[in-house]
C-alpha cells in the first residue's frame, strides 16, 4: 500500500482546494515517473536503473521532502487539514516511498499488483449473486481460467473453444492443454492428423 502513487493520489484528491501546493508535489512526482519511463524506454537493467534514479530522481525527492517538512515545521500548513494530512502521510511513509532510490528493481508503485487483486475480489463479490453454489463455482473457475489466459497472453475465447473441441484428449493428458502450452499441443495434433 505504501507506494509513490498513493502519496501522489493524496495530493491529486485535494488539488482543487490547494492548487499551488499540490501542483508542485504532483509535478515533482511526475518528473520521477518520467525518469522511470526513460529507464524502461532504453531498457536499463535494475542496476543501471537504480543509478539513474539516484542521479536524476534523488535530487527531486530530496527537494520535495525538504519542502514538505518545512511546510509542517514552519506552520505554513495546518497539520490537521487535508493538505497537512497528505503531507504527514507522505513523510510518514517516506522510507517505503523511496525504496526505488535504494533497492535494485524496486518499483515506483504497486499498481500492477493492486490491479491483479481486483479480479479475485470482484469474483468473490459476484459469486454471492449466483443462484446455486455450483453456479458460483463454475463462474469462478471460468474467470480464473480467463485471468490465467490473459496473464499468459493467450486469447481466452480461443483457449476455451479449443478445450471444448479437444475435451477427450484433455482428460487423457491435461498437462498438455494448459494455457501456456496448448498451442503446441494443437500443432502436434494437427500434424498427427495430417500424416495419418
Amino acid at each position: 500500500m505504501n507506494c509513490i502513487a498513493h502519496a501522489r493520489r493524496k495530493f491529486v484528491e485535494i488539488e482543487l482546494f490547494f492548487p499551488d501546493e499540490c501542483a508542485h508535489v504532483i509535478e515533482q512526482i511526475a518528473m520521477v515517473y518520467c525518469h522511470d519511463a526513460h529507464t524502461r524506454a532504453i531498457k536499463m537493467d535494475d542496476a543501471q536503473r537504480l543509478r539513474y534514479h539516484q542521479t536524476h530522481s534523488w535530487p527531486v525527492m530530496k527537494e520535495l521532502k525538504v519542502l514538505l517538512e518545512t511546510q509542517l515545521h514552519d506552520n505554513l500548513v495546518e497539520e490537521n487539514n487535508s493538505l497537512g494530512k497528505a503531507i504527514r502521510y507522505t513523510l510518514k511513509h517516506w522510507e517505503t516511498l523511496t525504496q526505488f532510490l535504494k533497492t535494485e528493481g524496486a518499483p515506483l508503485d504497486n499498481n500492477i499488483l493492486e490491479a491483479s487483486l481486483k479480479v479475485p475480489i470482484r469474483i468473490r463479490k459476484n459469486a454471492m449473486f449466483y443462484k446455486t453454489e455450483h453456479g458460483a463455482f463454475i463462474g469462478s473457475m471460468l474467470v480464473s481460467i480467463i485471468q490465467t489466459c490473459q496473464a499468459n497472453k493467450v486469447n481466452p475465447v480461443d483457449y476455451l473453444t479449443t478445450l471444448q473441441v479437444n475435451k477427450s484428449q484433455i482428460f487423457k493428458e491435461p498437462q498438455n492443454w494448459l494455457p501456456w502450452n496448448y498451442e503446441n499441443q494443437r500443432t502436434v495434433q494437427a500434424v498427427t492428423e495430417a500424416t495419418a
